[in-house]
């Protein structure tokens, strides 16, 4: 029964005509932040729209890591409400729940189902899109080309000598990224959603609850990024700069004893322990939601 209602939902998510608009806003943006200049000219030095630009080893990283929080301020977090919505609306506007329930489909089946599908299909689209972002900016400013040329912004040598290196090496960051860094924000945001469904009992009251809890991450995103020190920063902030810096360069030479006594640590910008804090705190709250959401489902009558 877990299998039916699963394949069942993605059916539904992937039937409606707003999911669909939503996916190709969200894809035309995540386009636009990937084409935009990153690293601009300053103090005589190019941007990196600029033919003469050379992405250096640390700009590598670092930029996988802010593709992938952009995508998070607001982009993906939206979508997660988006496709929440088609499908506990027809919860209550359609009585799917009392015909799947009917046809013999246990509570728990139901709604798990239900859960997965939902994540599966965000973290398809979520996985798309990174591995697009990384690597259309890559190869829009010089590729592996520039494994043999002194970067702009020079502060430490390529580990990556051909198009071999590089696929292995950013496919394995990208995946580390996703998983440890995304994931769990979009794991938070569609159990909120949800909740807000289950609470309020209505597809698009949970839409409007999580569209009002995206607005408040994107503006807390804008007043705490840079504030370390915030617990705010510290456990609740869903587009956390130095978590992503952190899991992205984790196995680099950034992350070195050796690097850090000389350079400092701004190039890593975490630890091990608040990178873990933070993905524990963000799972755990979604784990309350998802438990409140799975008691209202199974307290309902049909």
């Amino acid at each position: 029964m877990f299998i039916k209602t699963y394949k069942t939902t993605i059916k539904r998510i992937l039937r409606s005509p707003l999911f669909w608009i939503v996916l190709a806003v969200v894809a035309v943006l995540v386009f636009m932040a990937a084409n935009r200049e990153m690293y601009g000219g300053a103090a005589g030095t190019l941007g990196d729209k600029d033919p003469g630009y050379v992405l250096g080893y640390h700009k590598y990283h670092e930029m996988m890591a802010n593709l992938l929080r952009n995508m998070m301020l607001y982009m993906i977090p939206c979508l997660c409400v988006v496709t929440v919505m088609t499908v506990i609306g027809g919860d209550y506007a359609d009585n799917f729940y009392e015909i799947e329930r009917a046809g013999g489909v246990r509570s728990a089946s139901y709604f798990f189902g239900r859960l997965t599908a939902i994540l599966t299909v965000l973290f398809t689209i979520t996985l798309i899109f990174s591995f697009f972002s990384v690597n259309y900016y890559f190869f829009t400013r010089g590729g592996v080309s520039n494994f043999n040329k002194t970067p702009t912004n020079y502060i430490a040598d390529w580990h990556l000598t051909s198009l071999k290196d590089y696929i292995l090496d950013s496919t394995k960051v990208i995946f580390r990224l996703v998983v440890l860094c995304q994931l769990p924000v979009i794991i938070e945001f569609v159990a909120l959603t949800y909740a807000v469904g289950a609470f309020l009992e209505s597809g698009i009251l949970a839409g409007i609850g999580g569209n009002v809890a995206v607005v408040i991450a994107y503006v807390a995103a804008n007043r705490y990024q840079w504030d370390f020190y915030s617990t705010v920063y510290k456990y609740f902030l869903p587009a956390r700069i130095g978590s992503l810096l952190y899991v992205s360069r984790y196995d680099t030479v950034f992350n070195t004893p050796e690097f850090i006594a000389k350079h400092g640590s701004m190039y890593v910008n975490d630890t091990f322990e608040s990178c873990a804090t933070w993905i524990a705190v963000t799972l755990g709250i979604s784990a309350v939601l998802i438990l409140y959401s799975f008691i209202s489902t199974w307290r309902r009558k049909i």
